[in-house]
């Protein structure tokens, strides 16, 4: 039997290392929007918190001073958390756009995949075709060398 020999398997393996560096990609990206998220939720519960002592400040006898610096603060904390929004919201679309180059990077890898296992099974037929072309004339001249043998009756 032959050996199989695929001409595309450089360009096949340099698509698996392009794949691999995409996965790469695309986990950095995710960790990063997951940073971004985490840096959000944190800045979510430091603006519920001062609500809640603004809350509670104000239940109670509070100046105006310090509920003016409890208010500047949670204007400040609500500023903090949009742009931290906006932020998260880039990492979001990197992660998407990272996302969509591994699809295409993997269809790219299928796509030579799907062809070399095509050939990989035209190779084999052909080997089978040859093996039984071979096996009908070793068969064809024992049986001829049979005949001969018995004066050419059957």
């Amino acid at each position: 039997m032959r050996r199989f020999r695929f001409r595309l398997d450089r360009v096949l393996r340099v698509r698996e290392v392009r794949e691999r560096l995409g996965q790469a990609r695309l986990a950095a990206a995710v960790g990063v929007e997951l940073g971004e998220l985490g840096r959000l939720h944190s800045l979510r519960q430091r603006l519920h918190a001062a609500g809640a002592r603004l809350e509670a400040r104000l239940a109670s006898d509070a100046r105006v001073g310090e509920v003016g610096a409890r208010l500047a603060q949670i204007h400040r904390l609500g500023r903090d958390q949009a742009e931290q929004e906006g932020r998260l919201e880039q990492a979001r679309r990197a992660s998407q756009l990272r996302r969509t180059e591994l699809v295409e990077l993997w269809k790219a890898r299928e796509i030579l995949e799907r062809l070399r296992r095509r050939r990989l099974e035209q190779h084999r037929m052909e080997c089978l075709r040859e093996d039984q072309v071979f096996l009908d004339e070793v068969g064809a001249a024992r049986s001829g060398g049979a005949r001969s043998a018995r004066g050419g009756e059957v």
